[in-house]
């Protein structure tokens, strides 16, 4: 039997145990907590370890760190090397645990297929998920989405709600959407360069690098011609260097033409490259055109074909026109003039001015179409009143030919080339050279003209190298440029531009400029004759039989 002191003894000893227990237990709780509050707080600080560690903790998994980790790997962030491809997941974890902002990260990823197969069902419904969730980015998205009627229902006054919607909510990306609704006035509003202007202002000053590409376009594409080239390429240049890759594209475009710096279009390639792999399928289209006029890089019609193919599958209008374009001469593709026309018509349906352009320009002359001259006409005067610069170009040759039936209007035409050209289109800048060459509307000025159609063909217009090539053909530039003239329509015909092509071949037939080779002149005419060029079934007939 115990004695009652020592029992008390061993109660006061047990107590004080227990206690000591419970000290211990709540110190290393609190210790624990406390470790646990600075690895947020490290997380939520940018550092990569740690927001690892939360995102994939055994027990109750943080998705916050989740979002956090995947943006890091979006932007490359604290070391890690920008990869989409592993950001995906991380949004998609953190969308399952109810993340909805990551949703809307996740949602946009598989609508533009960065990181992941582009899926814009899925995308669509998991951006509505995010905007239902209240993420005004998810609704800016459902908005893009709603615009171009991909996964949903095309609503374009739906998808202006949405960004204002989120506009007032601070949500930049919404502004710069409204900010292009206004410019192109659509989705009930009237259009409005200067609120478009203000917006895009607004959000780029905020930080958001798309609105800043947008400001840069809109001051590129001035219709009363006061491009301001140099504040657009920085405004370019700080968006590509942000997290807004695809206008690394647009910042390409204005190094392969001169505009707003020196020209260098091994700077543009690279950059073309870069928006294409980060973003397509934006640069993918300028790429593929560089590939198959051999500009920076050496000819490689295929992988320019490729490239033309993703663009087009991604919906954008300037890759199914360049793929329409490459069916319609057969180059890397099959000769297909039907599909040329449905490529074009396509497009054109989904309200792209640039396909809409194309289109016309194909009925006018009923290539893989039926020949409608009115219809034609109709869409290239409503794409040239759309301020779209190619279109009017493409009006003034119609005006100029005399294909309407009507007598050749030169004074108008040229009027129209000088406007495309002064909105950008370097095929616009050559029409005037051509005009100028020949005194069409205008005082003959052949020193002029070659410096004109010259400048045309620098800047990146096939129809400027094409009068550029044939007036040094001609002679126009002196003896010595003729061999240079036959060259560069050589060039131009292997990169699928018809009207060169019959050029070079009557060059190879007469033996000017380049080695005599009826043969082969014979081929190119039947090509092009096959592609539904009347003038090359004639001017093959006229070749000595073989």
């Amino acid at each position: 039997m115990i004695p009652r002191t020592r029992l008390r003894n061993l109660l006061i000893v047990g107590v004080v145990a227990v206690a000591a227990g419970a000290v211990g237990y709540f110190v290393r709780g609190e210790k624990k907590q406390s470790e646990h509050e600075a690895v947020v707080a490290q997380c939520e600080a940018g550092t990569a370890l740690a927001c690892s560690q939360l995102c994939n903790a055994v027990e109750n998994p943080s998705a916050s760190a989740c979002l956090k980790l995947g943006v890091m790997y979006l932007e490359g962030a604290d070391g890690i090397d920008e990869d989409a491809t592993k950001a995906v997941p991380f949004f998609s974890r953190a969308c399952e645990a109810g993340e909805m902002e990551a949703c809307a990260r996740f949602g946009r990823a598989l609508l533009n297929g960065s990181g992941i197969e582009r899926d814009v069902d899925r995308a669509a419904k998991t951006l509505q998920k995010s905007c239902d969730g209240g993420s005004q980015m998810g609704c800016t998205g459902v908005g893009f989405a709603k615009m171009r009627g991909w996964g949903m229902p095309k609503d374009a006054e739906g998808a202006v709600k949405l960004f204002r919607g989120a506009c007032d909510a601070g949500v930049h990306r919404g502004c710069a959407e409204l900010a292009a609704a206004y410019w192109t006035g659509v989705g009930g509003l009237d259009k409005d360069v200067a609120k478009a202007q203000q917006l895009f202002k607004k959000a780029c000053d905020a930080g958001e690098q798309r609105a800043c590409a947008g400001l840069g376009l809109l001051l590129v594409n001035s219709p009363d011609g006061t491009q301001d080239y140099k504040t657009a390429l920085d405004l370019f240049q700080k968006a590509c260097d942000g997290d807004a890759k695809d206008a690394c594209a647009l910042l390409g475009t204005l190094y392969v033409r001169g505009a707003g710096v020196e020209r260098d279009v091994k700077r543009g390639l690279e950059l073309f490259k870069t928006a294409c792999e980060k973003t397509p399928p934006s640069g993918c289209a300028e790429l593929g055109e560089l590939y198959v006029a051999g500009a920076g890089v050496e000819q490689n019609v295929e992988e320019a074909v490729r490239l033309f193919k993703r663009s087009c599958d991604h919906h954008l209008p300037e890759g199914c026109v360049a793929l329409g374009r490459a069916h319609i001469m057969g180059v890397g593709v099959p000769h297909d003039l039907k599909k040329a026309a449905e490529l074009f018509k396509s497009a054109c349906d989904d309200e792209s001015v640039a396909a809409c352009t194309q289109l016309g320009s194909v009925e006018v002359e009923g290539i893989g179409i039926e020949k409608n001259i009115e219809s034609g006409v109709k869409r290239l005067r409503e794409a040239c009143d759309a301020e779209h610069a190619p279109a009017c170009t493409a009006l003034a040759m119609v005006l100029e030919s005399g294909i309407t039936g009507e007598k050749p209007d030169f004074d108008r035409a040229l009027s129209l080339y000088r406007q495309s050209c002064a909105w950008g289109d370097p095929n616009g800048c050559a029409g005037e050279a051509g005009a100028v060459l020949e005194g069409r509307g205008t005082k003959k000025d052949i020193k002029g003209g070659l410096e004109k159609a010259e400048r045309s063909c620098n800047v990146g217009s096939p129809q400027g190298c094409s009068i550029f090539g044939m007036a040094l053909l001609m002679g126009l530039g002196g003896k010595s440029e003729i061999a240079k003239g036959a060259q560069l329509l050589g060039q131009l015909c292997q990169a699928g531009d018809a009207g060169s092509c019959l050029r070079y071949a009557q060059a190879l037939a007469d033996g000017r400029g380049v080695k005599k080779d009826v043969s082969t002149a014979r081929d190119i005419f039947q090509k092009a004759c096959e592609a539904g060029i009347e003038p090359a079934c004639e001017m093959g007939k006229k070749l000595p039989k073989k």
